[in-house]
Formats: C-alpha cells, structure tokens, sequence
C-alpha cells in the first residue's frame, strides 16, 4: 500500500494502544515488521495500559501519548502533576517523542512545558477537523485539493503541535 501510494513510510504513524498490545505477541511482531519497513509507530493512552515495564522496552515504539486524563487535573492538584512528571519521565525513556494529550488550556500547557513536555495535542490548539477542512485551512489550495484528493470525508485529523 505504502508504494501504491507514493507514500515515504516515515510519513506514516500507526497509532495502537498500550492495551492493545498487552500478551498479543502477533501485534508486536507486526509493529516490528511494519518498522523494519520505516513505518513510525506511536503509543496511544500511554500510562492507562496493562503493560510491565519489561515488556514496554521491547515494544517498537517512536511516539508515546501520554493519556488525557493524566493532564485534565495537573494545574490545581499537585499529586495528579507529579504523576504527569513520573509519566513523562517514563515515556522519554521509551521512546523519542513524547506527546501529552489532552491540553486544552493555556494553563495545563505551561505546566507541561514546565516538566519538559515539548509536544501537546487537544482543544486549545484546535477541535478534530474533517482532513479536507484542515488541508484547506493550513495548506496552500494546491496541497489541499491534492490531500481532499486522497482523503475520505469520514476521516478526522486532530490538532497535534509543539508548544
């Protein structure tokens, strides 16, 4: 598929769940499979899974997304931010791009930014588009009609950037 359609694989994130992958020796086989070929793979909902630690380092992982629900309450609760440290401090461990999701104020981006998260994804960059409507709102016309060319209308990108 990927010389089907021209597509470099290095452009391509396949996005699993840590608990997708939880005694499934099959899927992993695959996910190193698919990274042999170049294709990066990114751990969804990182810190929500069953996984031991021990089986995490084995897994090919370049993007860990450390779950939402760890950075909903980190700005007035203490705890709660320090297991966002201790998350993101395992998550850097693993792989080399960590991505915090569900950073919808400017607040909870500071305190990311302050414990080192360097990427955020959620509603204070952006509500998930239809691919075609975010082509066109960020990308010359020429490349959005090209990318509403190979886009279904079903499909949604969400709003991922550094800080």
């Amino acid at each position: 598929m990927l010389a089907a359609c021209g597509l470099d694989p290095s452009r391509l994130v396949l996005e699993v769940t840590e608990s997708a992958l939880v005694d499934d020796d099959e899927a992993v086989d695959v996910l190193h499979e698919l990274k042999a070929l170049g294709v990066r793979v990114a751990m969804d909902d990182f810190g929500t899974g069953y996984s031991s630690l021990a089986q995490l380092r084995h897994l090919p992982v370049d993007v860990l997304k450390v779950d939402r629900s760890f950075v909903a309450d980190m700005v007035d609760d203490a705890g709660c931010r320090e297991l966002v440290r201790a998350v993101l401090g395992l998550a850097d461990t693993f792989a080399p791009t960590t991505v915090a999701e569900g950073a919808e104020t400017h607040e909870q981006r500071l305190a990311l930014l302050s414990l080192g998260c360097a990427t955020g994804q959620g509603w204070l960059f952006g509500r998930a588009v239809p691919a075609a409507e975010f082509a066109a709102t960020w990308f010359r016309t020429e490349l959005a009609d090209a990318v509403q060319a190979r886009v279904s209308d079903g499909r949604r990108t969400p709003a991922t950037t550094g800080w």
